[in-house]
């Protein structure tokens, strides 16, 4: 299981043995949030304190193992936070706060029954 906690005293990613917990580690290394398991379950991405989108190599079993945090690239924001990453893992959706002038609203524009305008 990957999660984030702050229990160091800042906000950090760590795996650990499911459902137990017996065994966890710390897999990010100057802050982290958000974390998500790549498809096939051999890395774990998250979200650094510094904007970046961060990979980590994970070998579980009886003794898991942690790669070196490798930063994929940084977010247009550093307040970037949740992202998605599609199947083969080259493309990200990434949740953004919206700019905007002191006192302006963003505009936001919901979309319900979408699918009905497709017939």
């Amino acid at each position: 299981m990957a999660y984030g906690s702050n229990e160091s005293g800042q906000d950090e990613v760590y795996v650990a043995s499911f459902p137990a917990f017996a065994s966890k580690r710390k897999i990010s290394s100057g802050g982290g949030d958000y974390p998500a398991w790549a498809k096939g379950g051999r890395e774990i991405l998250y979200h650094a304190g510094d904007g970046s989108l961060m990979s980590v190599e994970i070998r579980a079993g009886s003794n898991l193992a942690a790669g070196t945090p490798k930063a994929l690239f940084k977010a247009a924001g550093s307040d970037a936070g949740r992202f998605a990453a599609t199947a083969d893992g080259r493309r990200f959706l990434i949740d953004e706060p919206v700019e905007k002038t002191v006192g302006e609203q963003p505009d936001i524009t919901l979309v319900v029954n979408w699918a009905a305008g497709l017939w």
